[in-house]
């Protein structure tokens, strides 16, 4: 159980304070969809991997077939 002004962190589990666990975002990964409190390393962790799927869906890689010179 957590005193009063600490929050369980809803990607790691983890207890943490008010002011440490004041970053929310969704985690569709654990069925949240709306923005849930999270600690300042999973919100760090959630938010560099969420730009890079980005990337990966502006960027696609292809092969150009071999012409030749």
């Amino acid at each position: 159980m957590t005193s009063a002004g600490q929050h369980h962190c809803r990607a790691c589990g983890q207890v943490f304070c008010s002011e440490c666990t004041k970053q929310r975002i969704p985690l569709p990964q654990f069925g949240y969809m709306s923005p849930e409190r999270v600690c300042e390393n999973c919100f760090q962790h959630n938010n560099i991997r969420q730009v890079d799927e980005e990337d990966e869906d502006e960027f696609e890689v292809i092969t150009l077939p071999n012409f030749p010179m």
